[in-house]
Order: C-alpha cells, then structure tokens, then sequence
C-alpha cells in the first residue's frame, strides 16, 4: 500500500514597503501550502478451499488512503487492511458476491471506492 497522502509546497511571499520619502523595506516571509492526493480504491485477492469452505484473502493496493472499509458482500464488514474472510461453498449452483473497499483520507475526507464480483462455486 502506499500511504502517501499529502504533498507540501513551499514558496517565498516578497512584501515591498515603500515611502514617499524614498525609504524602501523587503520583507520575505516563507509560506507552504498543502495538497491532498485523493484516494485510489484497488485490490486484488486470491481463493483457497479449506475445511469445505474457501477462504478468501485480499490484498489492499489502493494508494493515497491511511482507512479502509470492506464489505464483503454478505453482510460482514472490515477495517483492516488486507483481511481475509471465510464464504460458504455453495452446494448446487455459483454464488456470487459483490466486494467493496471503501478508501479514504481521515485528514482531508476524501474517500473512493472499488468493487468486484466474486464467484464461488459448487463442488464438481
């Protein structure tokens, strides 16, 4: 994951005084401005049968995001990073579920999101 959130720019503000009696002041004084990349929501994840179940983990590749919502389709929710969860095989035909990973910024707000199909199968 990249956690690069924010960039900082920084810049020199140059105030000039002058007088009518000819007398002249310069005054520099440094300024930074901040700017926000807004988060990219991606994954990608791998499946496992285990115990008559498939296990699926999920690899977190989204950039400039520190908070992550899943939803994994079934009602179950996380917050990890990349976390894996357990789906039922389904004994007589696909099921299919619709993940969605939410990632946001916590300092400046701004969020995105991505979503996939998964597909589990029944036994052949």
């Amino acid at each position: 994951m990249q956690n690069l959130i924010k960039n900082t720019l920084a810049f020199v503000s140059i105030i000039a005084l002058t007088t009518f009696s000819a007398c002249s002041k310069s005054e520099e004084t440094p300024q930074s401005v901040e700017t926000y990349f807004t988060p990219i929501a991606a994954f990608a994840f791998t499946m496992e049968e285990k115990n008559g179940s498939m296990l699926v983990t999920f690899t977190n590749t989204s950039s400039y995001a520190d908070t992550y919502k899943w939803e994994f389709g079934d009602g179950n929710s996380s917050a990890s990073g990349s976390p894996t969860h357990v789906y039922p095989i389904p004994v007589t035909k696909p099921k299919l579920y619709t993940i969605v990973l939410t990632a946001s910024h916590s300092e400046n707000g701004l969020s995105n999101k991505s979503s996939r199909i998964l597909t589990i199968n029944p036994p052949e």
